[in-house]
């Protein structure tokens, strides 16, 4: 009885443990389905951006400056100046007219302003004559023109001549010197010039005063007056 007891407890020992086994072989052997196979990932390649194109560097052009033509101004040169030619470098303006110049002439002569002296200058392009003035007022009237020869000297009517080819005469409504009374150089030869060759006190009569230039031909001119001291300036071109 013990020993079949026995073998029963054997039996189901066995039996148990065939089970137990049979469930292992089922759990490992679960249908899970296919491996899953997962897709490789594909890096798109990185693209490069397109190159910066660098700007060609930029050219600054300097403004261009446009330098006004520089005229070089006549020297100055006293108007009483004896010393001749005062500037052989600088450039200047010669005279370029011929035409008399008159201002209130003929006219009332002067009664307050007479003639008290006249010189000569030179200058690269024109030659001076200056007739000074004392007094107070205006400029007298003037007239400065070329005259043919003969001259005539009016308080005699006889005929005169300068030196040189042409006769620039001045007039003027005012006495030289004091009610006539000059007494003072009336006919100058300067050495001071090359183209004035006589300066002559030709009439100074009635409140009038008559100076003859003459030249070596005939030659382009200028007139104007000064104040403080008060003179009458003629310019005579030296250009040839």
């Amino acid at each position: 009885m013990k020993t079949l007891r026995s073998l029963a407890v054997v039996a189901l020992l066995a039996g148990t443990a065939a089970a137990c086994s049979s469930d292992d072989t089922n759990s490992s052997s679960i249908d899970t389905g296919p491996p899953t196979t997962v897709a490789p990932t594909t890096v798109a390649p990185t693209t490069s951006a397109v190159p910066t194109t660098t700007a060609a560097p930029t050219t600054t052009v300097a403004p261009t400056t446009t330098v006004a033509p520089t005229t070089v101004a006549p020297p100055t040169t006293d108007v009483n100046d004896t010393s001749g030619i005062t500037d052989t470098t600088a450039s200047c303006t010669a005279p370029t007219e011929t035409v008399d110049v008159v201002e209130n002439f003929p006219g009332a002569p002067s009664v307050s302003v007479h003639g008290d002296d006249i010189d000569t200058g030179g200058h690269l392009c024109f030659e001076r004559v200056v007739l000074n003035f004392v007094g107070t007022g205006a400029m007298p009237g003037y007239s400065v023109g070329y005259l043919p020869d003969p001259l005539e000297l009016a308080a005699s009517g006889q005929p005169t001549t300068l030196r040189g080819d042409a006769n620039l005469i001045i007039r003027v409504g005012a006495w030289m010197g004091d009610q006539g009374t000059f007494t003072g150089e009336k006919q100058i030869f300067p050495l001071n010039v090359d183209h004035i060759r006589e300066v002559t006190l030709i009439d100074n009569s009635e409140g009038v005063m008559v100076w003859g230039i003459g030249l070596d031909k005939q030659r382009p001119f200028q007139v104007f007056k000064l104040t403080d001291p008060l003179r009458l300036v003629i310019d005579i071109s030296a250009v040839d």
